[in-house]
């Protein structure tokens, strides 16, 4: 038998955790275009807390460079008054990208 390596495990979750984050930040991108401009605060949160989980799980494995594309990213949500336009959701979508 195969010894199983633990960090394969660790970045098989990673994997399956990433794509689950990745879209509900998609997802959130969306429905904060859709949303009014007083409805956007819980859309937000939410896409701030998936932010923050993927950036917790890619530094916890080694992947500085996804970490830190998750923590502008969170950063970039906390400046809430920043996703009124247009551009502001194309970036958005380029970085989940």
């Amino acid at each position: 038998m195969t010894p199983v390596d633990p960090m394969e495990q660790v970045r098989a979750i990673f994997r399956e955790e990433g794509k689950e984050l990745l879209a509900n930040l998609d997802e959130g991108v969306l429905k904060l275009e859709r949303a009014g401009a007083g409805g956007r605060g819980e859309i937000v949160e939410e896409m701030m807390r998936a932010a923050h989980n993927l950036k917790g799980a890619a530094g916890s494995i080694g992947l500085k460079a996804t970490a830190d594309l998750a923590h502008a990213l969170e950063s970039v949500l906390q400046e809430n008054q920043a996703l009124a336009g247009k551009e502001a959701f194309d970036v958005l979508h380029q970085s989940i990208d």
